[in-house]
């Protein structure tokens, strides 16, 4: 599969998209008056415990108090790194397997200060969400102080790799220093490149403890790095055919990153000199229009009409010119069958989607790989298990 990526960079945003095979799949975009707050390090205050809720909101200088659930107190139990760290869950029960969660009003009191990190971005009334598993997150490995396990991403699958990838950071890490991820990006991790890293993120993590103790509260203690930095971390890889940029400012701090991190990808990266805008040229702006049409025609004559709204995306599925040809019961089953799959036919049970860890909370959308128009699941969204660090 062709993979791409393109960074569009102006005084006014910095957008990134990423193309598999020609197809936008992604588009993040960055603002300077909107500064994205996920992976940001807080001192904050409990300003209130909610027993009934197993929650407590935490003042960490935003507008809104940030919501910090009983599952986000504790370690995961599962050892390995998320699926898919791309997939959100508002469902407050976490993301991945955990253990037995702890009566918040034991683990925290009004008033008190609490370390902890932003997870999710706050949307409409409601203020960000915190966890207090804080990780830091490098270009192959993610360090999580307070967690005990040296884990591998799922996307490792050889068991001898695994294996000899979590004997080499076992090897390596302070004793006692907390948990450890392997990411995907590792598989070929020479052990001076793991020990440089290694130093790195607990040097780092010794630096925010120095700084939380010597600041009031509330205080931001770490800021997550620029969007450009976090793409090139954590999805610039071999697998990337190239990555074009039409900033020169961009392009030259892109370039000195990657002295640092992995100079072998310096090649692949390119300055767009053409007259015609980077995102105009491969037809980027017209999909990213298209993202924002709440009707989206099927193949079939039927179409979706999405709407988001602060707890879930609603999805209405109607049959529109497609009536059906025998029986209302087989005209039913069609329906059905768009919403657990792509107009072009394309099922529910590919490969594509088996990913991802599903629970049955509310309803998510995504693109099909094989035709591009929006990919629909009804009844079923993504899980996260905060992390992100992505793999």
């Amino acid at each position: 599969m062709k993979r791409e990526i393109l960074i569009s960079g102006s005084p006014r945003e910095t957008r990134v998209a990423i193309l598999e095979d020609d197809r936008l799949v992604e588009l993040l975009v960055d603002r300077p008056d909107t500064r994205r707050s996920v992976g940001d390090i807080y001192l904050g205050t409990v300003d209130a415990v909610l027993p009934g809720i197993q929650a407590a909101f935490v003042n960490i200088g935003a507008e809104k108090s940030a919501f910090l659930h009983a599952s986000d107190l504790i370690e995961s139990e599962d050892e390995d790194e998320p699926r898919d760290p791309d997939d959100e869950s508002d469902n407050g029960n976490g993301g991945s397997k955990r253990r037995r969660l702890p009566n918040v009003a034991d683990e925290l009191k009004k008033g008190q200060a609490k370390l902890v990190q932003v997870i999710k971005e706050p949307i409409g009334t409601k203020g960000p969400r915190v966890t207090a598993q804080v990780s830091l997150a490098g270009r192959f490995l993610v360090y999580m102080p307070f967690a005990s396990k040296v884990g591998v991403s799922r996307k490792i699958e050889n068991r001898e790799q695994r294996a000899k990838l979590r004997d080499l950071v076992a090897k390596l890490v302070p004793k006692d220093s907390g948990g450890w991820i392997i990411r995907t990006v590792a598989e070929d991790l020479t052990e001076q490149s793991c020990k440089h890293e290694i130093d790195h993120l607990y040097d780092l993590w010794k630096k925010i403890k120095r700084k939380a103790g010597s600041v009031r509260p509330p205080a931001l203690l770490q800021r997550e790095t620029s969007l450009t930095r976090g793409i090139i971390r954590d999805l610039f890889s071999d697998k990337v055919d190239s990555l074009l940029v039409d900033s020169k400012m961009l392009h030259n701090e892109i370039v000195q990153y990657l002295k640092q991190i992995d100079p072998d990808l310096i090649e692949r990266v390119k300055l767009h000199a053409a007259e015609a805008p980077l995102f105009d040229e491969y037809d980027v702006e017209a999909e990213v229009r298209k993202l924002f049409i709440p009707r989206v025609e099927l193949p079939t004559g039927g179409y979706l009409i999405i709407q988001p709204t602060e707890a879930l995306t609603s999805i209405d599925v109607n049959t529109g010119r497609y009536t059906g040809a025998r029986s209302s019961r087989r005209t039913s089953r069609r329906r059905e069958k768009w919403r657990a799959s792509c107009g072009c036919g394309t099922s529910a049970g590919s490969s594509w989607w088996t990913s991802s860890t599903w629970s049955r909370a509310a309803t998510a959308t995504r693109y099909c790989r094989s035709c591009g128009p929006t990919w629909v699941a009804t009844a079923r969204v993504p899980r996260r298990s905060p992390s992100r660090s992505l793999a």
